[in-house]
């Protein structure tokens, strides 16, 4: 663009062409679509939730239980944590 002053000055004027984006309200509009169709699907996914959660602590707990049993046959006693949970690493009443 171009502009002739009364004075004499010419000023050149150049624009930057516009990007294509997204507005405020559109992006908006798509996160609530997006909250909503999560909050439909976490009823159906909290008992998988809940089963995966299980199965990793029963993991760990048999992970423990075998640390436990190779410390008693080299050390013929079971570790200091095991006495202080009284037995209940190891799945026993009393040690």
């Amino acid at each position: 663009m171009t502009f002739n002053a009364s004075l004499g000055i010419k000023v050149t004027l150049k624009f930057k062409p516009k990007l294509k984006s997204f507005t405020l309200t559109e992006v908006l509009v798509v996160l609530i679509i997006i909250g909503i169709l999560v909050l439909l699907a976490l009823p159906s996914l909290m008992p998988l939730i809940s089963k995966a959660k299980s199965t990793e602590a029963k993991l760990q707990l048999e992970h423990v239980y075998t640390l436990e049993r190779a410390y008693f046959f080299e050390n013929s006693q079971y570790s200091k944590a095991a006495y202080r949970t009284g037995g209940a690493l190891l799945g026993v009443d009393h040690l």
